[in-house]
Order: structure tokens, then sequence, then C-alpha cells
């Protein structure tokens, strides 16, 4: 872990630079999503460059103060409210209704403050956004693999399997021809077992699923280094795959809050529709 830091900081001060500029960026985005307008950091902008914290208008610096309040309310409850009038009809619904604030706040773009409602979703929505999930977790580790693992991922002329190879040692991957992980041998043949005298190469490539020509084409590498400089090649380039990964962890993100958020909705919902049979069923006795 320390190397994979060390390596990231090594970079050109130029993307240091622009990570942190980046950093900052999205930092101003998130509050700015929050609070559902950018006033109190232009407020800010302006007072670290020219100076001055209020209006010289006392109608004016009044009316600065409530927006100041109700984005910080937002970026706080995230609730999206326009006005000190919502706010404080959201206050009065949350005491009369016993609705915990958290679960309003966790259910963001699924309440809507100005009518008090919660909404459901979809439940086939909600499967789609878990599909979708999974299926770029699964891509976004394959990237993972790709530029971590010590060895190349090539694949065999004869068999047209993809195998992990490097100078010592060479194994199964899970990805078939068909790229899809059928009926999976896992195997590993190693320096050690192309030199020994007792190795059978006919019954490992039974074994194995890979023709007698991949292994002796293995085992060719393993002692004379004929593709050495082919696969370090191979292997660096492999590096590349972080970049990639970039969008699948930024997608994975993305769906993981979305799943977090569709739960926390579902669960307002159920809280708001019980205290509203609760109220009704007092009312009738």
């Amino acid at each position: 872990m320390e190397s994979l830091i060390s390596s990231i900081w090594n970079f050109d001060g130029l993307i240091n630079s622009a990570l942190i500029f980046v950093t900052f960026g999205l930092l101003g985005v998130f509050i700015w999503k929050r609070a559902g307008s950018a006033y109190s950091l232009l407020n800010r902008l302006w007072e670290f460059c020219l100076g001055g914290k209020t209006f010289h208008d006392g109608k004016i610096n009044a009316y600065f103060n409530e927006r100041n309040d109700v984005e910080r309310f937002n970026v706080l409850f995230n609730v999206g409210a326009r006005n000190k009038e919502e706010i404080k009809s959201l206050i009065n619904w949350t005491k009369k209704k016993n609705i915990d604030i958290r679960h309003v706040t966790a259910a963001k773009g699924w309440f809507e403050i100005s009518t008090l409602k919660a909404i459901k979703p979809l439940f086939i929505a909600n499967v789609g956004v878990f599909v979708s999930c999974v299926l770029t977790m699964l891509l976004l580790s394959n990237f993972m693999l790709l530029a971590l693992k010590p060895s190349a991922l090539v694949r065999l002329g004869d068999d047209k399997s993809w195998v992990w190879i490097n100078d010592h040692i060479a194994e199964s991957s899970i990805w078939t021809n068909n790229y899809l992980p059928l009926n999976w041998t896992e195997w590993k043949l190693d320096k050690k077992q192309c030199e020994s005298e007792d190795f059978d190469k006919t019954v490992f490539s039974e074994k194995a699923g890979i023709s007698v020509r991949s292994v002796d084409r293995i085992c060719e590498n393993f002692s004379s280094g004929s593709l050495s400089d082919t696969i370090n090649n191979i292997i660096k380039n492999q590096k590349l795959a972080w970049v990639l990964a970039i969008y699948p962890f930024i997608f994975t993100i993305i769906c993981f809050f979305s799943l977090l958020r569709r739960g926390a909705a579902s669960k307002l919902y159920n809280e708001v529709h019980n205290s509203q049979t609760v109220s009704y069923t007092h009312l009738r006795a």
C-alpha cells in the first residue's frame, strides 16, 4: 500500500497541483448542489479578493442573511428549501408526524419540501440500479486486477484462451475465449515444473484444457526468456488500466449512493404512510 501511495504522489508537481485544484472544485460543486445556490461561496470569494463582509443597506443585508440561513440549512439537511417558510413548515411537519429528519436528509431527490410529500422509488428501477452497480463493480475489479497483477494477460494462439504469464509462472485466467467465466479450469505452471523430469506435458494439457504446443511455448519462455521483453512491455502497458478504472469507479460510487438514497426514500415513505395511518385511526376512534 505504501508503494502504491508513494507512486501516486511521486508524479510531476503539475499533476499534483491539478489534483488539488480538482479536489477543491469538486468540494465547491458539492456545496453548491446541496445548498441550491452558490451565493455563500461567491460572497467568501468577494471577501477574500475585495474585503467587506456586509452590505451597507440594512434591508439588503437582512435579505442576504436570510439567504445564508437557507443555504446553510440546505447544506446541513440536504432538503433543497427555497425560503425560510419551507424550512419552518418542514420543522413543524417532522414534529407533528414524528418523522426522523435524518431520513428526510438521506432521501434527497425523493422528498418534495414544497408539498412535504415523500415519493417511493419504483421497485423495478431499484433492481435496475442494483444490477448496474454489480456490473460496474465487476468491470472495476477486472480493471484493477489487470493493473495490479505482475503478469501479462495474453491469449494463446492455439487455444484462444487468456492466461496470466510472467518470467517464472503462468496461470489460468477466468476469461475464456467467449469472455465468460464458463467451463473454467484453474491451473498453474511454473519454471520448476517445466524443468522436472517427471513433468508430463500431455497429461497437464488435458487437465488444463490447453494444447501441448501451448505448454511447450510457456516452458520455452521460462527456459530461454524468448518472450521476456514482450511480456514486460505488456505488464507495463497494463498499468494504464488505472485510467480506464476511473470511469467504472465513478459510476459504481454513483450507483452505490443511489441505492442508499432509494432505500432511505422507501423507508421515509413507509414512515410517513404509517404516521398517516395512525393519525387516521385515532381520528376514527
